[in-house]
């Protein structure tokens, strides 16, 4: 058996040590150069205890990794915070999450879109006219975009459902009617100003036809018109031959 010395200057002395396989163990704390070797049940503990954090190493290695292992698809990006720090944005591949003290959000940076549902409103001349949205939107910068929002579908949502009533409460019936790719640059122009604070960039904005709904009573002939004509054509006509 071959053991290895490792000898220590101190205030209190010389103190020798004997190390088997990476382990050591105090001999003496006196000059004496005699090296005794470890006894069966020093062995079978260090040994014992080897084994076993070995075996839980190997055993929790598949948790640990579908755990703390984060793949990153292609065009997308993981926005981490670690102990509620600054966010660093780490690019497709894989990376290292550590539970309970990263917070990890994954963002697609491929182009997306939001449907506006068909809705009524009004025009500068008070005409109501009905049309819905649909925004294809993207994501530039995934750092900002965590940090200010919550849901971002939703937010674009209720960005969308303020800027097309502003455009189009701005705007005359007739303007609507003739020139929609106006109304959908403005409607554009209006949403990339609210969002573009939020690290997002609008692509393109299309508007469903417009329908416009007449107000009450204006599909047909007004009641004031129709009783002037009846009357003009009962008391005014000329009265027939006898």
């Amino acid at each position: 058996r071959t053991y290895k010395l490792v000898v220590s200057t101190q205030s209190t002395g010389i103190e020798l040590y004997a190390m088997k396989l990476g382990h050591y163990r105090k001999v003496s704390d006196s000059e004496s150069t005699k090296v005794e070797p470890y006894t069966f049940q020093q062995r079978l503990t260090a040994n014992l205890a080897e084994g076993i954090v070995w075996l839980l190493f190997i055993a929790l290695f598949p948790i640990l990794s579908w755990k703390c292992i984060r793949k990153i698809k292609p065009n997308s990006v993981l926005v981490k915070h670690r102990l509620g720090g600054n966010p660093t944005v780490k690019k497709a591949g894989y990376d290292i999450v550590l539970p309970a003290i990263d917070r990890v959000v994954e963002i697609n940076l491929n182009p997306q879109n939001i449907v506006l549902s068909s809705d009524t409103y009004y025009t500068k001349d008070r005409i109501m006219v009905n049309s819905g949205l649909f925004v294809v939107y993207q994501i530039t910068d995934p750092a900002v975009c965590v940090r200010e929002l919550q849901d971002v579908e939703h937010s674009l949502v209720l960005a969308s459902k303020t800027a097309l009533p502003a455009v189009i409460s701005q705007n005359m019936s007739d303007m609507i009617r003739c020139s929609k790719k106006l109304i959908e640059y403005a409607v554009a122009k209006n949403l990339h100003n609210a969002v573009c604070l939020w690290g997002i960039e609008i692509t393109s904005v299309e508007l469903t036809p417009f329908k416009f709904v007449a107000p009450p009573g204006s599909s047909k002939e007004n009641p004031i018109t129709t009783a002037v004509k009846f009357y003009t054509k009962t008391c005014w006509s000329q009265p027939s031959a006898t």
